[in-house]
């Protein structure tokens, strides 16, 4: 069974202008979310579903895999729902990008 977690993420956050790119301890906190999401031994693969090229560069700066979306989503669900349409998997979690400090075992299968 192919398990990936899925993490929405946008540049243009309208509380917190480029929340995803803050940087906290070092580290911009859409990494930290990505980092301890990929400590998941449940997951086979984790992509950053984002409209910004400024963050798929940043998560592939880190290593990671991000994926581009339509810049018109009202919500991180419809994000990754566009992505999901596109890759082949058998179950998907959503991992919200601004939860740079996620428990484990919130996403534990």
């Amino acid at each position: 069974m192919k398990i990936i977690g899925l993490i929405p993420t946008r540049l243009n956050s309208t509380r917190l202008h480029k929340k995803a790119l803050m940087n906290i301890d070092g580290l911009p906190m859409i990494i930290h979310t990505m980092k301890r999401t990929q400590l998941c031994k449940d997951l086979n693969e984790v992509i950053v579903c984002t409209d910004s090229i400024e963050i798929k560069d940043v998560v592939e700066n880190y290593g990671g895999r991000a994926l581009i979306t339509k810049k018109n989503h009202k919500t991180g669900t419809d994000r990754i729902s566009e992505i999901a349409k596109k890759i082949n998997f058998d179950l998907a979690i959503d991992i919200q990008g601004d939860f740079p400090m996620l428990d484990l075992s919130l996403i534990h299968i």
